[in-house]
């Protein structure tokens, strides 16, 4: 992952700091924490940026001093699904319909 970026950091600049390691397959920016997290296809690509950033002490952009680290995550997960085709896990969300009080029944 890289930390200290700036507010302003973009996508097209994640991937043109880190695709001339490798295929990029997933990117997340959190602007507001000055963080932003890269996956790549292979393993070889991730160490291969890490390295060459690393070595360099970092990437200075502006007034940020952009570091490269290893993330404790195996993969991108967001919050929310972007267009994710159906799978075979289902979520469900069980919500109260009404708010009168109901007999409590064993089961």
């Amino acid at each position: 992952y890289l930390g200290n970026i700036p507010l302003d950091f973009s996508e097209n600049e994640l991937r043109s700091l880190c695709g001339p390691f490798g295929e990029v397959i997933e990117c997340l920016i959190l602007n507001d924490k000055h963080t932003a997290f890269v996956e790549f296809a292979e393993i070889n690509s991730a160490i291969a940026c890490h390295e060459h950033y690393s070595n360099r002490g970092g990437l200075l952009m502006g007034q940020y001093n952009v570091e490269f680290r290893y993330s404790r995550h195996v993969n991108i997960k967001r919050k929310k699904p972007i267009n994710h085709p159906p799978n075979h896990i289902l979520f469900i969300t069980v919500s109260e319909a009404s708010k009168t009080k109901r007999k409590k029944t064993n089961v």
